[in-house]
């Protein structure tokens, strides 16, 4: 008897096992059925509901026993440490590139298919990772969520937080052996150890003055454009670099006169200010006319709504299967880039 297969009719995947197929095609229709009991966010998946309820316990019982970092996951306890070991095992097929996660993999691929399936729900600019994704609704919102405990300064990523908090240290994590000096980041203990080497790998392509770090050539540059300037739009100063413009930028207060009744949050737009007043409802504005299903994002709507049309618009150009988002198309290439090319076809238009 011949095993049973689930082919998805959106996508191509196809399953062995009903229950896997059912959970896959959440993906496609929006559907959260596992709530939190505590703060009552939604996950299309169980394991995804688990690892969110550690925010609330706190409880990551895995421990590293080179840095004692705790986690969630037994998985990510693994990966976390081929960091002291030095391994690599996450080989990329195309460039040989290698890594020590397999989400770090994934997310190179995207470089080679161009896949970028993060999409901005305000000015629909696309991204290969949600991490960039998150740090650009930032310029929609001007929201800092990560605040210093000690000076009160904060910042769009957790990460950022992370690195300041080492400012309010005698010792930061990466110590230079000849001098003692100590850095926040690896990357600037690698450009301090160019002072004692005498090393200048950055070199200018226009008069190949090389230069010991990349601000200093960043600035060199300049003299090759001096007619190029950055005005900012408030004050009307110029600067000779994008870096300097935004720097200045933040000295300007930014104007939020759209509050948030229920929390006090402001925001620069009013549109902004009504998809924050969805985190407080637990409303998804966006409904189906057809089968009633609710969604939080446009972009999930209009996706949602080409399953019902029965439209996969967008074809291969080798294999001339069709797609319903450019997402799916971008994943279907990678398996051409990998010389495996047989996989169901979806829906035709």
């Amino acid at each position: 008897m011949s095993a049973v297969t689930y082919v998805c009719s959106v996508c191509g995947y196809s399953f062995t096992s009903r229950g896997n197929f059912k959970t896959h095609m959440r993906t496609h229709t929006g559907e959260k059925p596992h709530l939190c009991d505590i703060c009552h966010k939604s996950f299309s998946h169980k394991c995804a509901l688990e690892a969110h309820r550690y925010i609330h316990t706190g409880n990551k019982p895995y421990v590293c026993d080179v840095c004692n970092k705790t986690f969630a996951k037994k998985s990510a306890l693994k990966d976390h440490a081929f960091v002291h070991s030095g391994e690599k095992p996450y080989e990329c097929e195309l460039c040989k590139k290698s890594f020590t996660q397999m989400y770090k993999l994934k997310i190179h691929m995207r470089e080679h298919t161009g896949e970028r399936p993060f999409v901005c729900e305000i000015c629909s600019k696309s991204f290969a990772n949600k991490y960039i994704l998150n740090y650009h609704m930032s310029s929609h919102t001007g929201e800092k969520p990560h605040v210093c405990n000690i000076c009160n300064k904060s910042f769009v990523r957790k990460n950022s937080l992370t690195y300041h908090m080492y400012t309010h240290k005698e010792k930061k994590p990466h110590m230079c052996n000849l001098c003692d000096k100590s850095f926040v980041r690896r990357f600037y203990l690698k450009i301090h150890m160019y002072t004692h080497t005498g090393e200048k790998p950055f070199v200018c392509d226009m008069c190949n003055i090389s230069f010991a770090n990349p601000r200093s050539l960043k600035f060199h540059l300049h003299k090759h454009f001096d007619d190029v300037s950055y005005v900012c739009d408030i004050c009307s100063r110029s600067f000779p670099s994008k870096y300097l413009l935004k720097m200045h930028r933040y000295t300007h207060p930014i104007l939020k006169p759209h509050v948030c009744h229920i929390c006090g949050k402001s925001y620069e737009k009013s549109f902004v200010l009504q998809k924050h007043m969805c985190t407080h409802t637990r409303e998804d504005p966006y409904k189906c006319e057809i089968c009633t299903q609710s969604f939080s994002k446009q972009h999930n709507l209009k996706i949602h709504m080409l399953i019902h049309a029965g439209k996969t618009p967008y074809p291969c150009s080798i294999c001339n299967n069709l797609y319903v988002s450019k997402a799916y198309l971008n994943r279907h290439m990678r398996m051409h880039i990998n010389g495996n090319p047989h996989i169901s076809d979806p829906l035709p238009l």
